[in-house]
């Protein structure tokens, strides 16, 4: 059977029908412009003390470590956890692909990977051999290895992004003007034998003392690293754009050449031994890692530095040479704060802050986490 629907309301007492409405509550202007300024207030305090807070931990810590977690990274410096050659396209440039070959050795590979890599081969190297060695004085003319230990193995051969970068690589490493100044940057961080000689300190201060004692001299050599540096980015440009590593990293250690030089030349007067040398016979391989700030490779945090008079010379060093490399400025400040902490105030020299024309380094982990500072602030 049909149900008929239900009867309407009664009609109003105007006549109108009845409707349920809901109206917000009205808020008094008074109360909205509290809460917009209470919210204001905040943001006022609180976003600069973030920002300070951030910019500050990331300016004196190359990695910090609350970023560490949030990455879930295993290793807290120098992003070691993923690392690869950086394979490219090679330029259609005049048979670049068929001249150029794109194998290399996976000894040379590890040296030619850039920061990072070549830090940890180096302060690693340290063996119970070395250890067990006593440190030999400073040579007068010893006999050096013939051939002398090459940078990069005599062994070029790379994927580059053009056949001009590949031509550069090639002449200079060939060239007397870059074979007889020796470059202990270079030599450091792409070459085997002197990786090896890690292992043998007789082997490693002859070395030393041959990059201390280029035949043409140290006025000359560093004119010549200064050329080599400056050319670099023009012959290498598609490289140097592609953030290729043996590019970058030879382009560091190129303008590493004077502080480096100097560095690798410390002695230790107590005992007339290469600081370097005393170095690779110390068990504890952080004050080697101090050696390599020019070439862009950080310190580790963990590190704890034997607060040697030969450390302190070496920090010094590069203080002064701080303003004048880029690598430095990325690299210097932790290590000092990280020198200073273990061997007391004052071992490491502070360094001016960087020009203020410079925008600063944010993490973009610290940028994320500002942004939703901003955005809590803002909707609260």
């Amino acid at each position: 059977m049909f149900t008929p629907p239900a009867s309407p309301l009664p009609p109003s007492a105007d006549g109108a029908d009845e409707k349920q409405e809901y109206f917000p509550p009205i808020i008094a202007p008074e109360a909205v412009k509290k809460a917009t300024g209470r919210r204001t207030r905040w943001m006022v305090v609180l976003t600069p003390l973030a920002l300070i807070l951030i910019t500050l931990s990331t300016r004196l810590l190359p990695h910090p470590a609350a970023f560490d977690v949030l990455s879930g990274s295993p290793l807290p410096w120098n992003g070691l956890s993923h690392w690869s050659l950086h394979k490219r396209h090679p330029a259609n440039d005049e048979g670049a692909a068929s001249t150029v070959s794109e194998a290399i050795s996976a000894t040379a590979t590890s040296l030619l990977l850039g920061s990072g890599a070549p830090g940890v081969l180096l302060a690693t190297s340290t063996s119970l051999a070395a250890t067990a060695q006593p440190v030999p004085t400073i040579p007068t003319n010893p006999t050096l290895p013939d051939p002398f230990p090459a940078a990069f193995n005599s062994d070029i051969t790379q994927n580059y992004a053009s056949m001009t970068c590949y031509r550069f690589f090639s002449n200079m490493t060939s060239s007397a003007s870059f074979k007889l100044c020796r470059p202990f940057s270079i030599l450091l961080q792409t070459s085997n034998d002197f990786i090896d000689a890690q292992s043998n300190l007789e082997d490693l201060n002859t070395l030393v003392w041959a990059t201390c004692n280029p035949p043409l001299g140290f006025d000359a050599c560093r004119s010549n690293m200064e050329w080599f540096a400056n050319a670099l980015p023009t012959a290498c440009a598609a490289d140097v754009e592609d953030e290729s590593k043996i590019a970058s990293s030879t382009l560091r250690a190129l303008q590493a050449y004077e502080p480096m030089y100097k560095t690798a030349c410390e002695s230790d007067p107590s005992s007339n031994t290469y600081c370097y040398v005393n170095a690779a016979h110390n068990s504890n391989p952080s004050d080697q890692y101090f050696y390599q700030l020019p070439l862009g490779i950080s310190v580790p945090k963990t590190s704890t530095p034997s607060c040697s008079a030969c450390t302190k010379s070496v920090m010094n060093v590069y203080a002064n040479a701080y303003a004048e490399n880029d690598a430095l400025q990325k690299t210097y400040p932790a290590a000092q704060v990280l020198a200073d902490g273990a061997c007391g105030e004052g071992y490491a020299p502070t360094v001016a802050a960087a020009s203020a024309d410079a925008a600063p380094y944010l993490h973009p982990h610290a940028m994320l986490l500002v942004i939703l500072l901003l955005t809590v602030f803002t909707l609260s």
